[in-house]
């Protein structure tokens, strides 16, 4: 399901827990930003996210995707999954 309110969008999804691979899997919440490699670098630099030490966690570091958008994701203490991308610039 998707909500949507001037700039602010909700995507909420539902999965059943036999659908997770892991039993420590949860929900996903994604959050669009304007620029995610400046909000990793900014994370970085004050030790909210360390690169070094990912946790194997896909996704941990800005990259494409597919669907066109430019995302990094985290895992909260809860083992949420916290995703933040930005629309990918189109090459003019």
């Amino acid at each position: 399901m998707l909500a949507a309110r001037d700039e602010l969008e909700l995507h909420l999804q539902w999965a059943d827990a036999s659908q997770f691979s892991y039993p420590t899997d949860r929900g996903a919440f994604r959050f669009v930003v304007d620029d995610v490699d400046a909000l990793f670098l900014q994370w970085s630099k004050s030790g909210v996210v360390n690169p070094a030490t990912s946790q194997g966690s896909p996704g941990s570091k800005p990259g494409n995707t597919p669907w066109g958008t430019r995302e990094f994701q985290l895992r909260d203490p809860a083992h949420d999954t916290l995703q933040f991308y930005s629309p990918r610039k189109r090459d003019a």
